[in-house]
């Protein structure tokens, strides 16, 4: 149809236009990682809303308990780890089509700090309410660290990063705090040993990347491409190699916790 009595297309513009040509763009290979991506940190919620109801339904307040610390506790970091991944897999690759995963994840790392939160509410315990909550050292810095989310949960969209104005990024940058924080609970719990040198394991690479000089240099040595190229290798090697054993033991354990919880067998201790 033509002429005036052709109907007018909508033409989209702006930002969907972009999302909408970088989407349709993206390499087969790109979706299928980000589509991993995107159900990993769905993992700890998903496992424990059955183990959750049925607990509920029979009482079983300790078991209920146990499950929450270890799947939605280990979830939390995992998932707050992978959020402050993606910054340095920037300066490592230089690409940016995987950006979006940090604000999915510091979400969903939202989410399940929540969740957990109210399952400290509903299980009883000795001390009441504030015996919970903050009855000793660990668990006020574990209480801390999970209300440290709901700020950076609520403030994670477009529209209150625009309201926020220039207080927005000072308010994000709780999650260093955050960081520190939850890397203290786990030493209080654990001491020198067991998933807290995993964990510490896991953020040293993520510290170094961060630092501002061996950011610029990682990135004039990535510009440079293939005159430069062994460097990069030689450094970043060691940095994935120290990052995938911290990330080993976690997720085998968050993994094994939540089949049992999922298939509501009992913890053998």
């Amino acid at each position: 149809m033509s002429g005036r009595h052709a109907l007018a297309v909508p033409r989209v513009t702006g930002r969907a236009a972009r999302l909408t040509r970088s989407r349709a763009a993206r390499p087969a290979r790109q979706r299928a990682v980000l589509a991993v991506a995107y159900a990993l940190p769905v993992f700890p919620l998903a496992v424990m809303v059955p183990e959750t109801g049925g607990a509920m339904r029979v009482r079983a307040w300790p078991e209920l308990g146990l499950y929450a610390d270890d799947v939605l506790g280990t979830g939390i970091f995992l998932i707050f780890l992978g959020m402050l991944a993606v910054t340095p897999l920037v300066t490592v690759t230089g690409q940016r089509w995987f950006t979006r995963l940090r604000w999915y994840y510091g979400v969903c790392a939202a989410l399940t700090a929540v969740a957990a939160l109210g399952i400290i509410i509903v299980v009883p315990a000795t001390g009441g309410m504030s015996g919970k909550l903050a009855g000793n050292v660990i668990t006020f810095t574990g209480t801390m660290a999970i209300l440290a989310f709901i700020p950076l949960g609520l403030t994670a969209s477009s529209a209150a990063q625009r309201w926020l104005g220039r207080y927005w990024k000072p308010l994000h940058r709780i999650v260093f705090g955050i960081w520190a924080l939850l890397l203290f609970h786990v030493w209080l719990i654990m001491g020198l040993h067991g998933v807290f040198l995993n964990f510490a394991a896991m953020s040293l690479p993520l510290v170094i990347l961060r630092i501002p000089v061996v950011r610029r240099w990682w990135n004039a040595q990535r510009k440079a491409r293939h005159i430069r190229a062994s460097q990069l290798w030689a450094a970043g090697i060691p940095l994935a190699l120290i990052f995938a054993w911290g990330l080993a033991g976690p997720v085998m354990d968050e993994a094994r916790m939540g089949w049992l919880a999922l298939t509501a067998q009992q913890i053998h201790v």
